[in-house]
This record gives structure tokens, C-alpha cells and sequence, in this order.
């Protein structure tokens, strides 16, 4: 469910609107606003602190759910997933309680902006480099996720938000861990005979019913950044067939594109959208990956790069050596997507310090102070007197 800026309902809208029991009402230190959106399990509502005035997002479990264990779990799941991991391109969660009618709820940030859907609908074929940054914004929060032991299983266009922070510049928000699948849950992740996800950004392993992991989530990946690139999902058609093409079809060419694709980002697409999960690379090879392209890419927009102090040490990415290329077929997408080795520069040979020359300096200096000892005036005395007469 996207959790978006509330836009005005029609005259036939408002009285549903306000005949919900929930508007008014209180969650925890929020008061239910206006109902803004509609899911399969919850319904999410815009609420404000009455004190200090901070907006937020309510989601709420459906009250015929609440009997059902299996709904109230994977309910449960979306707001550890999300808390589970702290990255600014995921959306916050900070808060799950149970309302006074007996629903369950989950606070969320609220956000001011778009469904990437949206975004793609109007404005796509996009320049490559747009796509670029946008997907390395996605991955990179699918980086910390899948660190977290989170997989999301459900990444689409629309469970994608697109913000304008207050300096102008554009961030994408991850939200819905709904299916999300979680390590360390005592809920089975997949229940025999249920396909978990959306038809048109299954990964084959899904479609198949088999354990979707990480590599799920890159699946997905490759084809929203065909969608970007081109306006179109690669794989198109009823729900059987589109299902079916997962498994055996090769996605089409890239095309209409508003211009040229770069090789290494087209191929990086159709190494996240091969068959077998192990030949899509990592997430981290896919990030150092479009971080590479985003700085290549001539006129690449700053705006959809994250400040680089904002990524931790210890993800940001090394200057990658140039490797040698295995064979002369070696592909341009290799040099990219091979893991990224620490360049390390050796130093200069620095002589070590001579013990022969710090000796004869020392002599030197005592030397010296001997000389000075036996030249200098003694103080015998009558120097004595004379001195203290002159005080």
C-alpha cells in the first residue's frame, strides 16, 4: 500500500470518507485524520500529533483479518522489516499498536509525493542517466535490507515513492514489506500452493514457488529499470502467460528509448533478469555497478545521488582497479560487475634513520659542551661577593 500526498476526494468519495468509524479517532499519540489509501490487508490513513503537529501514516490491519493468523502475521512482519532497517531511502516505521476497536496498526512517516508508477506514466521513456540514479537509490536500500536479512518480494512501480525534500532534490522511498520475508521469523515464509507477489515483476524462482532471496528482489529490479528505460514491462499479457514467460522467455530489445542506452547498463539489465538467480551478481556488485555509471554519465543529475555523508563508511565503495580481462570476449558489464578490490597504492620506500649519524651528532653535541666548561669563568668567592654587592 503507497503511502502518498492525499489528494482532494471527489463529491462522491467524501461521504465514504467521512463515514468511516476511524476518522477521529486515536492511535497511540496520533489522531486518525482522513483515510487516504486502500490495500489488500490494511487501510492507511493520514494522522497528526495534536500536541506538536508531526503528520504520519497510519496503516491499519482489515478488522476481518484479525482471525486470520496468517494475515496478522505477515501484518506483524511488514512493521519488523521495516524497522529492522535503518536506511534513508526505506520508510520509516516508529510505532505499532491496537486501536480501541481491536485493529492492529503500524505508524509510519508520512510522505509527501508520488508512486514511481505515476512518476513512469507520465514522464517515461527516461534519459538513461535518470534511470541510472534511480535504480542505484533502490538498490542501495535493497542492500541494506538484504544485510538485514530482509527481502521484500514485492518490489514494483508502485510500492515506490517519489519525494521532494525540502532543497529541491528528489529521494525514492521503498515502501510495503507486506510479503516481505524475514530471517530469524517463526512464520513460514511461503504457504503450499500460494504465489507470493505480482505477476508482471515476478522473479522466475517465485513464479515456480520455489525459495525467493535476494536475488529475487534484483530480478525485480532489472525489470522496473526496463520499464523506466522504455515505458513498457518486458513482459506483457495475460496473467498465465505473462507467468510462463518468466520462466522461459528472454526480454525483449530495449526499445522505444528517449536515447541511446549505454552498453554496460543494458547489460547489467539483462544480467538481473537471467532465469537462474546466481547469474544475476549481488547487490552490492549491482550498486558499485550503477554507482560507476551515475558518475560516468554525462549531465548525471546530483539530485538523485545521496550525499556522500550520509553512506557509511564501510559501504562506500573503493576506487575500483581496472582487473585484466580473462579473455578477449570479456564483456564491458565484467569490468563492472566484478566485485570492486581495494586499490591499495604502495608507498614510497622511506630509508629507515641511521644509527651511525645520530651517534656522531651526539658526540658532536657533547663535545661542544665540554669545550664551553672548561672556557667558561669560574665562580669563585670573591666573583661571589663582588655579585652580591652589585645586588
Amino acid at each position: 500500500t503507497a503511502v502518498r500526498e492525499l489528494v482532494t476526494p471527489s463529491e462522491t468519495e467524501a461521504p465514504t470518507r467521512l463515514a468511516d468509524p476511524l476518522v477521529g479517532s486515536m492511535a497511540g499519540e496520533y489522531r486518525i485524520e482522513e483515510r487516504i489509501g486502500d490495500g489488500g490487508m490494511g487501510v492507511v490513513y493520514r494522522a497528526v500529533h495534536p500536541i506538536i503537529g508531526k503528520p504520519a501514516a497510519i496503516k491499519v490491519l482489515r478488522h476481518e483479518l484479525l482471525e486470520d493468523p496468517e494475515m496478522l502475521g505477515r501484518f506483524l512482519d511488514e512493521a519488523r522489516a521495516a524497522t529492522a532497517v535503518g536506511h534513508r531511502n526505506i520508510v520509516q516505521t516508529f510505532g505499532f499498536g491496537t486501536l480501541r476497536a481491536g485493529n492492529h496498526y503500524i505508524a509510519m512517516e508520512y510522505l509527501s509525493g508520488e508512486p514511481l508508477e505515476a512518476f513512469v506514466s507520465r514522464e517515461a521513456p527516461l534519459p538513461a542517466r535518470v534511470v541510472v540514479e534511480l535504480l542505484l537509490e533502490l538498490v542501495s536500500a535493497l542492500g541494506a535490507a538484504h544485510a538485514a536479512g530482509v527481502v521484500h518480494r514485492d518490489l514494483k512501480p508502485s510500492n515506490l515513492m517519489v519525494m521532494v525534500e525540502p532543497d529541491g532534490k528528489r529521494l525514492l522511498k521503498v515502501l510495503d514489506f507486506g510479503v516481505a520475508k524475514l530471517r530469524g521469523s517463526a512464520r513460514p515464509h511461503t504457504t503450499p500452493g500460494i504465489v507470493l507477489g505480482t505477476p508482471a515483476y515476478m522473479a522466475p524462482e517465485q513464479v515456480s514457488g520455489a525459495v525467493a532471496g535476494p536475488m529475487a528482489d534484483l530480478y525485480a529490479v532489472g525489470i522496473i529499470g526496463f520499464e523506466l528505460l522504455t515505458g513498457r514491462q518486458p513482459f506483457t499479457g495475460a496473467v498465465p502467460d505473462v507467468m510462463a514467460q518468466h520462466l522461459v522467455a528472454e526480454a525483449p530489445a530495449l526499445a522505444p528509448t528517449a536515447e541511446p542506452v549505454p552498453a554496460p547498463l543494458e547489460r547489467l539489465l539483462r544480467q538481473l533478469l537471467s532465469k537462474q538467480p546466481r547469474q544475476r551478481g549481488t547487490t552490492e556488485q549491482a550498486r558499485l555497478t550503477l554507482k560507476a555509471l551515475a558518475r560516468a554519465l554525462p549531465g548525471a543529475s546530483a539530485a538523485w545521488l545521496p550525499p556522500v555523508t550520509e553512506v557509511a563508511p564501510e559501504l562506500r565503495p573503493t576506487r575500483p582497479a581496472l582487473p585484466t580481462m580473462p579473455s578477449e570476449r570479456a564483456s564491458e558489464l565484467e569490468l563492472f560487475t566484478q566485485p570492486s578490490a581495494q586499490v591499495v597504492e604502495a608507498p614510497a620506500t622511506v630509508a629507515k634513520p641511521k644509527v651511525w649519524w645520530l651517534v656522531l651528532v651526539g658526540a658532536a653535541l657533547f663535545a661542544v659542551a665540554l669545550v664551553v666548561g672548561f672556557t667558561r669563568p669560574a665562580v669563585g668567592p670573591r666573583a661571589l661577593s663582588e655579585f652580591e654587592q652589585r645586588r
